[in-house]
């Protein structure tokens, strides 16, 4: 009786809501809504016909009065309604908003813009194609990539792309080519970037279960016509994040950001701007609703172009060559950008950029890999070296000349002392001569845990008093790091502050066995990136594992 819930009708891109405080059980209530649509074709289409004419005419009055049957009453933003026909046994309260609602248990959409139906927020079914009785109930609660392709929800279309817009595209001269290709790195990645990638592809399967549908995170962030400000703020997320120092901290919102601080980047939460320079004049990111179809695509390389242009107007760029990523919440494109002189004057010129590639799955799998995670971990990785070169190397060359005369350890000795000391050590070093610049620059590629000793007891640490433990991780080659390529729970070797050998394991899973193993603990609570304006977390539990000593 008491299983609250919502029938919704989507139109003209406003939600009209009816809710219920009572049957909304798929049993119930969703059976007799998907009963509604019609399996016939001839059938379907006069009902879509007709019940627009419905809404339409309630969007005119903004009362539901004359469709459902009732006197009704206001009540606040509400009003009252009596169900009729197959929803007799219903009393509803009806409202027409711009957002679907949130707040109840069951919730049933029927999208008559897109012919999708929601069941609790989240697309599911072809209104084309719908499924009855039994049917209806054995698949309500599926993953969609769980349904037969004839009933799964369709993604329409994007309205067409202006043909000046395509003609400007063809007169950048711009290539589509691999990800490598456009980068100018290998093929085949090396066992740093293949390390950082599966880290990378543990932390968006950590975010990804917040990425609802009815929180704005889902397939209406590409049926929109506008990037909302809570989109822009987790792709300024995602991009910073592949784009630094993997140093997880969970003292400290589990990032440090002191190999962070450029002074050109303010903290990605406070700008909502679709165009945003992550590492200036390096690495730039575009957010657009979607660039799933060769047009918009081909379109949002224009916007991009476009917006370098505008950038530079009243600037000189010392580089010549930057990149640019274009993202949606399900798809990347990397864009190789050239600067040339053209008449004396510089132009911003697109040289090569990657097709669309998948970055986001639309299920939620545990096996998580998709070319856009791997084409945005690389270039993160090109700009974070980068990046560590220009500050331990360029911005220090006086000290290097300084210290050029002095006596110098060999190359070996010297990375081999880097990787048994804390990073901000390791930072401090790269003051100390050019070889130990390098050194830096190599170790520091690496990702790195920082487990404090009052998040793994039990209980109220003592005030004060706490001892910091670090693990660097060691890389390694893909293939190593998790049986079948499966990301969740993540395994690799790493060094601790004493310089042991140990495994960590990191997953997703809250409620993990993995403290059952023998020799295993767990490291508190892990790691929790939470941003607090729009509500981001990447919650990541951490397993450590010594390994035993063979010759005892």
């Amino acid at each position: 009786m008491g299983a609250d819930g919502y029938r919704v009708y989507r139109y003209q891109g406003l939600f009209f809501s009816y809710f219920t405080n009572h049957e909304s059980y798929p049993e119930s209530l969703g059976v007799i809504l998907a009963r509604e649509i019609p399996p016939e074709t001839t059938q379907f289409e006069a009902y879509v016909a007709s019940k627009k004419a419905e809404l339409q005419q309630l969007l005119d009055s903004e009362s539901p009065k004359d469709t459902e049957g009732s006197e009704g009453s206001e009540s606040g933003a509400f009003t009252i309604c009596d169900g009729v026909g197959e929803f007799a046994d219903y009393i509803f309260r009806f409202e027409i908003s711009e957002t679907p609602p949130t707040d109840g248990l069951y919730n049933y959409e029927i999208d008559l813009d897109n012919y999708i139906f929601y069941f609790k927020g989240e697309p599911l079914f072809d209104l084309r194609n719908m499924l009855y009785g039994d049917d209806f109930l054995s698949n309500i609660r599926k993953d969609p990539s769980e349904l037969p392709e004839k009933h799964r929800y369709k993604i329409p279309l994007p309205p067409p792309v202006d043909s000046s817009i395509l003609d400007a595209y063809k007169n950048l001269g711009a290539h589509c080519a691999e990800t490598h290709t456009v980068l100018g790195v290998g093929s085949q990645m090396g066992r740093i970037e293949n390390t950082r990638m599966k880290i990378m592809e543990l932390c968006v399967l950590a975010s990804a279960y917040l990425l609802d549908n009815s929180y704005g995170l889902g397939i209406n962030a590409i049926l929109s016509e506008y990037v909302s400000a809570r989109i822009i703020r987790r792709i300024h997320n995602i991009c910073d994040l592949f784009s630094g120092p993997l140093i997880f901290d969970n003292d400290i919102n589990c990032l440090d950001w002191e190999l962070r601080n450029r002074n050109y980047l303010r903290p990605p939460s406070y700008d909502v701007v679709s165009f945003y320079w992550l590492a200036e004049e390096s690495f730039c990111m575009l957010a657009v609703p979607r660039i799933d179809t060769e047009d918009t695509l081909q379109a949002a390389i224009v916007k991009l172009s476009r917006k370098v242009a505008g950038y530079f107007e009243d600037k000189e760029c010392k580089t010549s060559t930057f990149y640019g990523a274009i993202l949606s919440i399900f798809d990347v494109c990397v864009v190789r950008f050239v600067v040339i002189e053209h008449n004396g004057e510089r132009k911003y010129q697109v040289q090569r950029h990657t097709p669309s590639l998948r970055f986001l799955p639309l299920s939620r799998p545990s096996k998580l890999y998709t070319p856009g995670i791997e084409a945005l971990s690389r270039l993160g990785h090109i700009i974070y070296k980068d990046f560590l070169q220009q500050k331990l190397i360029t911005e220090r060359k006086e000290q290097h000349e300084f210290w050029s005369e002095s006596k110098l350890l060999p190359s070996e000795i010297c990375l081999n002392i880097a990787q048994y000391l804390p990073y901000k050590l390791v930072t401090s070093l790269a003051s100390v001569s050019l070889q130990w610049a390098n050194v830096a620059v190599e170790v520091l590629q690496q990702p790195y845990f920082i487990i404090r000793d009052e998040y793994w007891r039990m209980g109220r640490p003592l005030p004060r008093v706490f001892t910091c433990y670090w693990f660097r991780v060691i890389p390694t080659a893909r293939e190593n790091l998790s049986p079948e390529g499966y990301v969740d729970p993540l395994s690799f070797q790493a060094l601790d502050n004493s310089g042991q050998n140990v495994t960590m394991y990191l997953t997703t899973d809250v409620f993990s066995e993995l403290d059952r193993l023998e020799d295993t603990i767990n490291l508190g609570s892990g790691l929790d990136l939470f941003n607090y304006h729009e509500m981001y977390r990447c919650r990541i539990k951490v397993y450590l594992r010594r390994r035993k000593d063979r010759s005892s």
